[in-house]
């Protein structure tokens, strides 16, 4: 009797353990107010005028809202999909896009109020960092396209898109939660 009680409660802590792991990584990341930063020091901001401007990556500056960004879940992911969401600039009121139908290796990353674009988030580590993919059908020859800093040397450094490299940790964005929706 006493042996069938452990491992009945052996196997039941496994199995809550086991669940408890697998619902946190399916939650994905939630609608909510965020800054969006590279190792939390170079912040996702968008250009002076930000209509149609590129994305920098620049440190934290005291702007209210201009490095916050809206993030909402359009579709939560399943499988090997990340979740859908849209993220817009609190200061601009303007979406994270690119400005054609269909995504390119080495397009800029630009701010602009026409378009929800949708962006695909893939959990990386440490927690609370994503990958910023381009959804699967909208690039040309099928490649994954991540939101990554330019390969260009100039300052303020910008965003483009560039092939995805899963492994490459350095790809990955840490979403800092301001404030709930």
């Amino acid at each position: 009797m006493t042996r069938f009680c452990f491992h009945s409660t052996f196997f039941l802590l496994v199995t809550l353990v086991t669940v408890t792991l697998q619902g946190s990584l399916v939650l994905g990341i939630g609608n909510g107010v965020y800054k969006i930063s590279r190792s939390r020091s170079m912040y996702l901001t968008p250009s002076a005028d930000a209509d149609g401007a590129v994305v920098d990556a620049s440190a934290l500056n005291n702007i209210q809202d201009e490095q916050e960004w809206t993030v909402m879940v359009v579709t939560p992911g399943s499988g090997d999909a990340g979740d859908l969401v849209t993220i817009r600039n609190r200061r601009w009121n303007k979406f994270l896009s690119f400005d054609t139908n269909y995504a390119q290796n080495g397009q800029r990353v630009v701010v602009e109020g026409k378009s929800r674009r949708s962006w695909e988030l893939h959990a990386s580590t440490p927690a609370g960092s994503y990958f910023v993919l381009v959804p699967a059908g909208l690039v040309k020859g099928g490649e994954r396209l991540a939101v990554d800093i330019s390969a260009l040397t100039i300052y303020p450094p910008i965003t483009d898109l560039s092939p995805w490299t899963e492994t490459e940790r350095g790809q990955a964005w840490v979403f800092d939660k301001t404030s709930q929706l």
